[in-house]
């Protein structure tokens, strides 16, 4: 949908391929720094389990669907691939997994048991502490063309514009 957009660097990968990412991810990043516009990385991803707890993706995804899901886990993928191309052995990449879930184990236990931030430090790094967001430096203008529409009716269009352009949809 914004393809079209002046100067806008769109790129795409297999966002649960760790090295094809990088690399999209880093001549995105040269385009930027090179200050020829934004960029944009779409990477194509998984989620190989539900929304959330109150969510059962077996209602709206088939069997063949999420165990296709299953074999795009970059995790599993990415132990797969370091074992395959030599760079660890399957026994210390067990082990390194392991010590991963003992120490995530450890520091929510730890967090569980911690007492609440005090009302004083809620907004500590939230705000920046030397740029006021809300200033005058960053008051814009709009600039508006066309016809006002209710945001009902601009999310109708985009639905009809990118259904139009995809036949998957």
């Amino acid at each position: 949908m914004v393809a079209n957009y002046p100067g806008l660097h769109v790129a795409e990968c297999d966002g649960t391929d760790p090295l094809a990412s990088y690399a999209v991810l880093k001549s995105a990043a040269e385009y930027c720094r090179a200050r020829k516009g934004p960029a944009l990385v779409h990477a194509h991803v998984t989620r190989p389990y539900s929304h959330s707890l109150s969510d059962d993706e077996k209602l709206y995804k088939t069997a063949r669907q999420i165990e296709e899901d299953a074999h795009r886990d970059p995790i599993p993928k990415f132990g797969l691939f370091l074992v395959r191309e030599r760079i660890v052995e399957e026994n210390e990449l067990e082990k390194l997994e392991a010590d991963v879930d003992h120490e995530i184990r450890e520091a929510t236990d730890k967090a569980l048991r911690a007492e609440p931030p005090l009302k004083e430090c809620l907004l500590v790094n939230v705000y920046s502490p030397d740029v006021d967001a809300t200033s005058p430096r960053f008051e814009a203008v709009p600039q508006f063309s066309g016809e006002p529409r209710t945001m009902v009716e601009c999310v109708s269009a985009t639905l009809a514009d990118e259904m139009a352009r995809d036949d998957g949809l």
